[in-house]
């Protein structure tokens, strides 16, 4: 199902849910994609953040020994091959060592995207941090057709800069919502909100069904895939507000147990136990972009 991403995410929504409805599943992918943390702290505190980047508390930065043991397996069992890789956080541009990452990602996946269905990587960043970037970061960005995906917010950009700066390189940029298969907001004012229940009533497999994250937002953390951020980076919200909710063996998949990628792909599309905690029916997709205040209600 290559073709889905051009859709309107109306049409897209409509025909995962028959999908689910008869399969009981999400559409399956022709390949393998996945996104990845370089850390999961942001330098911006936006309100309600799907990641919890808000709540991460130090800056943890990911090991790129690690990265590369995790890729280079993924890589063997797609034989090179993923649809596209989103390296992302937080806020990726924190990590003194990007450069080193988007060249090992290349590394081992080195199919580039010529139809703009296999190869893609991505590197998704709030744009801050574009501007302080050394002349290395845009040259290995050139050099190894890596796309720079700018999410929109209401900050201050140096735009012209930043363009300038990317044609000079000859490195391409896109906004999110050229770049994304979900449409994350309508505007830089406005953020994607799904309410949790935190006392896990909700039937999880409904609420996976309902999810337009579930499916599509796979989230690559020390050898497990997850069936979406929210599942990957519970724990900040755990910790920060004393809660439990659990993440399932059948929420992940782990790379080193897996077979091969059909394996992964097939379980990435079914239902996640932790989806009880969502409430997915209710999303809302016009919540006006703050500032967030650390607190429970932003997440209820």
């Amino acid at each position: 199902m290559t073709f889905r991403k051009y859709l309107p995410r109306s049409v897209r929504l409509k025909a995962q849910e028959i999908h689910y409805k008869v399969y009981g599943c999400k559409m399956p992918w022709s390949a393998l994609r996945f996104e990845i943390h370089l850390t999961d702290k942001c330098n911006l505190n936006c309100a309600g953040c799907i990641h919890f980047s808000s709540l991460c508390g130090e800056l943890n930065l990911l090991d790129i020994n690690v990265y590369e043991s995790d890729i280079k397996r993924i890589s063997a069992l797609t034989g090179g091959i993923c649809a596209d890789i989103r390296i992302l956080g937080g806020e990726p541009l924190l990590h003194p060592e990007v450069a080193g990452f988007l060249e090992l990602t290349r590394k081992y996946f080195p199919v580039c995207a010529s139809s703009d269905i296999f190869g893609k990587i991505e590197l998704v960043t709030n744009g801050i941090l574009l501007p302080k970037q050394p002349d290395r970061f845009w040259t290995v960005c050139a050099e190894n057709n890596i796309i720079i995906v700018v999410s929109e917010y209401p900050v201050a950009l140096e735009k012209e800069y930043i363009r300038k700066t990317a044609r000079k390189f000859g490195v391409q940029i896109k906004l999110m919502e050229e770049s994304c298969g979900v449409e994350m907001t309508g505007s830089a004012n406005q953020w994607v909100k799904i309410p949790l229940d935190i006392q896990g009533k909700q039937n999880y497999r409904k609420s996976f069904g309902a999810c337009f994250l579930g499916g599509i937002c796979f989230q690559l953390v020390k050898g497990k895939i997850y069936k979406c951020a929210r599942i990957a980076y519970i724990a900040y919200f755990n910790k920060y507000f004393n809660q439990n909710l659990e993440v399932a063996e059948d929420d992940y998949v782990d790379i080193y147990k897996a077979p091969n990628s059909a394996a992964i792909l097939n379980e990435l599309i079914k239902p996640a136990r932790l989806c009880r905690y969502c409430k997915a029916r209710n999303i809302t997709w016009d919540n006006q972009w703050k500032k967030s205040k650390k607190i429970l209600d932003e997440y209820l």
